[in-house]
């Protein structure tokens, strides 16, 4: 009889000890101009298995999406607090909210000399970073492409470059600064140069 009246006893304490839902979930960081996806990982409460029938995602009082997962683009780039909340079929609910960062892409720049046929040109990277505050963070890279010239591209910061031929030449100059977690954010630009060939000038 003792073992009956246990287990009858401990019946309720498992039938009322429903705690609801856990709302939670993941995003991929990103640069601005890119979707973030976020991603639901909520799970229903364990001891009555209730579905998990709604999700509400919204970030500073905004309802940005009430599907299960949601992707949306924010137009700049910032801290954002997006809260997910959850209910069960059981009307029981949760929440969970994480900040986020979308990043500043950097401002790709540089300068150089006087552009002469034949005489190397000094180039000097000015980029600013997403925070504009220089430099760029550690792990950023840079690269320009010279197109007809020794070297035809570079990926140091400051380099020197021979042009070949006189004329106009366009040079492309793209920089990605390393962000949070591995992601980087790019920037380019294309500058046209006036290769300046001194023995016609001369003439």
């Amino acid at each position: 009889m003792k073992k009956i009246l246990i287990l009858l006893i401990s019946i309720p304490s498992i039938v009322f000890s429903q705690t609801g839902p856990t709302a939670s979930f993941i995003f991929n960081p990103v640069c601005l101009g890119e979707s973030i996806s976020l991603t639901d990982f909520s799970y229903p409460d364990p001891n009555t298995g209730s579905a998990i029938v709604t999700w509400d995602w919204e970030y500073n009082g905004n309802i940005i999406s009430t599907q299960q997962n949601a992707d949306h683009l924010f137009s700049s780039c910032d801290n954002y607090d997006i809260t997910l909340t959850i209910t069960d079929t059981d009307g029981m609910q949760d929440d969970t909210t994480i900040n986020i960062e979308i990043f500043c892409p950097p401002t790709a720049g540089f300068f150089n000399d006087i552009v002469c046929l034949g005489d190397p040109t000094n180039f000097v990277d000015i980029s600013m970073p997403g925070d504009s505050s220089p430099p760029l963070a550690t792990g950023s890279t840079w690269m320009y492409v010279f197109g007809d010239a020794d070297p035809p591209n570079a990926v140091n910061p400051n380099c020197t470059a021979t042009f070949n031929y006189a004329g106009l030449n366009s040079v492309l100059f793209i920089v990605s600064e390393l962000h949070w977690n591995g992601v980087y954010c790019i920037d380019s630009l294309i500058q046209d140069m006036g290769i300046i060939d001194h023995s016609k000038v001369a003439r």
